[in-house]
């Protein structure tokens, strides 16, 4: 099945939380000043949302090779200028893989 919507989606995900975090970085946030900090987003949300309905079938058939492709994709792919929220991110999706593949399991046993 492939994991490209999931990887759109990814794109979006990050190109708008970089856009938030430095429209946020001088600690205010004004809709015609910080527009520009949101183009990235603006060009990848079509793709993103295009397919949108594909991402959960594509999710319940990823295997551990893609599970890891989409973690390498996510290290690789984004450089958000905070490291911090890079890092913090970056777990997130990791973690966020395994607690859905213990979500699938507990559906299984109970």
């Amino acid at each position: 099945m492939g994991i490209q919507n999931i990887k759109e989606l990814l794109a979006f995900l990050f190109s708008f939380t970089d856009g938030v975090v430095k429209s946020v970085a001088d600690g205010k946030f004004n809709i015609l000043t910080d527009a520009p900090n949101f183009f990235e987003a603006a060009k990848v949300a079509i793709p993103a949302v295009k397919d949108i309905g594909l991402v959960p079938a594509e999710y319940a058939d990823l295997d551990g090779a893609e599970k890891q492709e989409l973690i390498d994709y996510v290290k690789e792919e984004f450089d958000i200028p905070n490291d911090k929220v890079e890092a913090f991110l970056e777990g997130a999706f990791a973690v966020a893989l395994s607690v859905g593949d213990l979500i699938v399991l507990g559906k299984e046993i109970f």
